[in-house]
Parts: structure tokens; C-alpha cells; sequence
């Protein structure tokens, strides 16, 4: 009881009233079922429940010779979900085994994965209505119109699905690639029928309608540029110049995820405390960061190699008694 109280606790206001609702829905079904099947034990055979089912037949034995005339049905469906869900199963399986060969096979085969899926579940709901004798004219009739009024109001649903496969076929960008949506940098998790799923360095994953992708910046295309800028202190900048040119190729074998680099560029900015210097080198997407980080503790240690002085702000005390003296 605890908790479910604490669980309680932990949710926030609309988190609250979704679950409220659901149980008062679920309450009010089971009510109505109830009532259908014992009110008229409660209520008397007069009452306006006891219509449900003929008066001289309980709800349980109504119940039951319902089952026992559609147990064949009954039994035909769950062998039909179970063949469907394992076909699926199957091509799902042999789809992603011979698609796992590349970053555009694995985003192709998420995209049928996905699709497999809603064509299954729509397929199962179209043969169970079938099998419990739903007129198959009518049936098909009813599917054209319910379709052309989902075209109508789903237009955004369309346009995911179209907006997905023109992104998977002109190779705009693949699962695993890093790439910026909306100043959101992350991977990419998952392409699907509707949705892209993308995940920042914090594991916070970021759900994006297909249609709603209008302009991206796919950092995995080419190699990303690592970016390092430090302080060099004005006394020893020309030395420190001279250096960074003729053996900044020494660290090369300390920094193996740079794939071109690192290269010195030069100064930049005449900063109060001393020349800011930049250098730059080609890394995969992927390990940018860390590469960056690998060159800074690489260039500290061989600055203080070379006595080349990074400046950093000092404090001077002034003593006044001791200046008057």
C-alpha cells in the first residue's frame, strides 16, 4: 500500500488525471457488465435489466452457451493471431539479418520492421471480423470508407509516412548518425513509419514526427572538426609559434582518434592576459568530444615540455604602509 502511494506522490498533476480517468473508465465498464449479467438478481425480474438476457436464463449460462457455439470461431481466431504474429516474427527476423550490413541497412530494415508491424495488426483485425462472420463486401466496403476518411483527417499521419521513406531512400540520414534537429544534437536511435527517435549525450531521447523534419544537419556525413583553443602568454608566443609548426607532428601517435591532425593554425585573438592559438583536426562524429579533450591534456604536456607559459589571472597585494616606507 506504501507504494502505490509514493507512486502516487511521485506523479505529476496531468500523469494524475490520466490514470483517474482510465480507472473511472474502466470502473463504469465493469459496472455495466455487472449489471447486465446479476442486475436482475438485485433489481427483480421487472427491472430494466433483466431485458439484457431472457428472464429464465442467467448470465452465466448465456455466457456460456455463447462460448460453447463460438468456441470453433474462437479457437480459428487465436490460431490465425498466432500464425500472423509469428510470420511477422520471421520476416522481421530474416529482414534485419540480411539488412545488418550497413547503417543504411539497419535504417532500412527499422522502417519495415515498423511497417510490418501496423500492416499485421491491420491484417489480424480485418481476418478476426472475417472469421466471426462479418459480411466480406460490407467489410471491404466499410475499410475504402473508413480510408478515405482517415486520408481526410489524417493528413499529418500521411505525410510521416511519406516524409519517412523519401528520408531512408535519399539516404538523408541513417540510425546511428549524429545529426542536429531544431538545435537538438543527438543520435539517431531508431527511423520508423511516423517518428524519428533521436538521443542526446544526456540520454534524453527526443520523438520527432517525420513531417515535422525540415531542415537537419547530419553530422556523420564527413568527418567533424575538432576544435581546440589555448593561451599563450605574450613573452613566449613567438617561440611557442615556431614550435607548434615544426613539431606539432610529434603528438600525432598520443591522439589515434584523430583521423587527420591535429594541424596549428595560428592566432586568432590578442586577449588581455595573452594570444589565444587555435588548433583543428578531422575526428569521426562520434568521438569528437573526446578527441578534444585528448588534445588539450596532449598540448599541456607538451607546452610545459617546451616551458611555453600558459598565463592564468594573478592577484598582487599592495601593501601602502609598506610602499610609504
Amino acid at each position: 500500500m506504501n507504494k502505490i502511494i509514493n507512486k502516487w506522490m511521485k506523479m505529476s498533476s496531468v500523469e494524475r488525471m490520466r490514470l483517474s480517468i482510465k480507472l473511472l473508465i474502466w470502473l463504469f465498464a465493469f459496472t455495466i457488465v455487472f449489471l447486465a449479467v446479476f442486475g436482475h438478481h438485485f433489481f427483480g425480474p421487472n427491472s430494466a435489466f433483466s431485458s439484457v438476457f431472457d428472464s429464465d436464463t442467467d448470465g452465466f449460462d448465456m455466457i456460456g452457451s455463447w462460448i460453447d457455439v463460438q468456441i470453433p470461431t474462437i479457437l480459428k481466431s487465436i490460431v490465425f493471431i498466432v500464425v500472423a504474429l509469428v510470420i511477422s516474427k520471421i520476416l522481421s527476423w530474416v529482414i534485419m539479418k540480411f539488412l545488418l550490413i550497413s547503417k543504411r541497412g539497419i535504417t532500412a530494415a527499422k522502417l519495415i520492421e515498423s511497417f510490418i508491424k501496423y500492416f499485421t495488426a491491420i491484417v489480424i483485425i480485418i481476418m478476426i471480423l472475417l472469421i466471426f462472420g462479418v459480411d466480406s463486401l460490407a467489410l471491404f466496403a466499410s475499410v475504402g470508407i473508413l480510408g478515405l476518411i482517415v486520408g481526410l483527417s489524417a493528413q499529418s499521419l500521411i505525410s510521416d509516412i511519406i516524409s519517412g521513406v523519401f528520408i531512408v531512400f535519399e539516404n538523408q540520414y541513417q540510425v546511428g548518425d549524429f545529426i542536429i534537429i531544431d538545435t537538438f544534437r543527438g543520435q539517431v536511435m531508431s527511423i520508423g513509419i511516423r517518428t524519428t527517435q533521436v538521443i542526446d549525450a544526456g540520454g534524453n531521447i527526443k520523438v520527432i514526427n517525420n513531417s515535422e523534419i525540415k531542415t537537419i544537419i547530419n553530422l556523420s556525413a564527413s568527418p567533424s572538426l575538432a576544435v581546440v583553443e589555448v593561451s599563450i602568454h605574450y613573452d613566449d608566443f613567438l617561440r611557442a609559434d615556431q614550435i607548434f609548426k615544426t613539431q606539432l607532428s610529434a603528438l600525432k601517435p598520443q591522439l589515434p582518434k584523430f583521423i587527420d591532425g591535429p594541424t596549428y593554425i595560428g592566432p586568432i585573438e590578442f586577449a588581455d592576459a595573452g594570444i589565444q592559438v587555435k588548433f583543428i583536426g578531422k575526428v569521426d562524429e562520434t568521438d569528437r568530444y573526446q578527441a578534444e579533450r585528448d588534445l588539450r591534456t596532449a598540448l599541456k604536456a607538451f607546452m610545459d615540455q617546451h616551458q611555453i607559459e600558459i598565463p592564468y589571472p594573478r592577484m598582487v597585494v599592495v601593501n601602502k604602509e609598506t610602499m610609504n616606507r
